[in-house]
């Protein structure tokens, strides 16, 4: 008798193991780094035009970016290292050079004359045009003029004090798509994380980060929850899954979605259009029933006065009582 309870215990050990082996390998499944890690070779597509930069950098100068590279989308896909750096049309090199410029970088270290060190966002729109498109018309796309009519680190000439500190080092994302995409792996699961936001949207003249996680119900369930999330997956499509999983939002559920690279997306200034309204629709009924109807909404909570100073002032009245969530 003692023998079949020992064989029972074994047998309920040997299921809880099975399944949680299942478990692990389904979420590794799920990552594309997995997918890419597992069998390299058969994924990574070297192209005949970065076999001559592979001479020199996948061992002996920077191995460590081919290494991030081969865990790309763009190794997948085989966009190498000649389509960003070599592969430049010649109206575009001129742009390349002022920004190399204005940056303060050396523009190429490579024997190769032709090699180009600085990638703008004119060379991504070779392929992500629509992204590009976007992003110029943002506040990220106009950072570095903005941050000139700031007196504060400029020097007497009205030029950034040190170029590559201070301010000047978060005000040039203008020039950088890697500032949030960070080269060479260019990670989506990475750009979407609040953390790489919170590089420049932190400290004390901008603490949008500490706010976010501190201060807001918010930042909270992502500081205990985050990890367990998914963050791979198209823009398509990731953005409702996560909406429908994750339980809060992050940085760029509201001010980037679906992909969208203009932060200034219409939806978080058009009253009409509450950005909060996709998670906290009774709440935007209430102030849309408390402008129409001149009242103070069902829970008493949107006195007509500041709805319709929200509607006329174009703010959405979410943030006239909520500034920080």
């Amino acid at each position: 008798m003692e023998g079949v309870k020992m064989e029972k215990r074994y047998y309920i050990l040997a299921v809880f193991l099975m399944a949680m082996f299942g478990a692990v390998f389904y979420i590794c499944w799920q990552s594309e780094t997995f997918h890419r890690l597992a069998d390299p070779e058969e994924r990574v597509v070297i192209t005949e035009g970065m076999k001559v930069c592979l001479d020199c950098h996948e061992q002996k100068y920077t191995p460590f970016v081919f290494q991030n590279w081969r865990q790309s989308k763009h190794a997948f896909k085989g966009v190498g290292c000649d389509e960003c750096h070599i592969n430049i049309d010649e109206t575009i090199r001129g742009e390349i050079a002022e920004v190399a410029k204005i940056r303060g970088i050396d523009d190429s270290k490579c024997d190769m004359k032709n090699v180009i060190n600085v990638v703008p966002p004119r060379v991504c729109a070779k392929c992500h045009k629509k992204q590009n498109d976007e992003f110029i018309k943002s506040k990220h796309g106009k950072a570095w003029n903005s941050g000139l009519q700031n007196h504060i680190n400029l020097d007497k000439d009205g030029k950034f004090i040190n170029i590559k500190k201070d301010c000047a080092s978060c005000h040039q994302i203008e020039f950088k798509c890697n500032t949030c995409h960070v080269m060479h792996k260019f990670s989506l699961e990475e750009a979407r994380r609040p953390e790489a936001c919170g590089k420049c949207h932190s400290g004390n003249r901008h603490p949008q980060m500490e706010k976010y996680l501190n201060n807001t119900r918010h930042g909270l369930t992502y500081k205990s929850e985050g990890n367990k999330w998914q963050w791979n997956g198209s823009s398509e499509n990731w953005q409702k899954n996560f909406e429908e999983n994750a339980h809060t939002p992050v940085c760029v559920t509201c001010h980037m979605p679906q992909g969208m690279h203009d932060v200034q997306h219409p939806d978080i200034k058009d009253p009409n259009k509450f950005v909060c309204s996709r998670c906290h629709v009774r709440r935007d009924e209430e102030a849309m029933h408390a402008i129409e109807h001149k009242s103070e909404g069902r829970l008493g909570k949107y006195p007509y006065e500041i709805a319709k100073r929200a509607k006329e002032g174009g703010i959405p009245s979410c943030i006239i009582c909520h500034p920080g969530d």
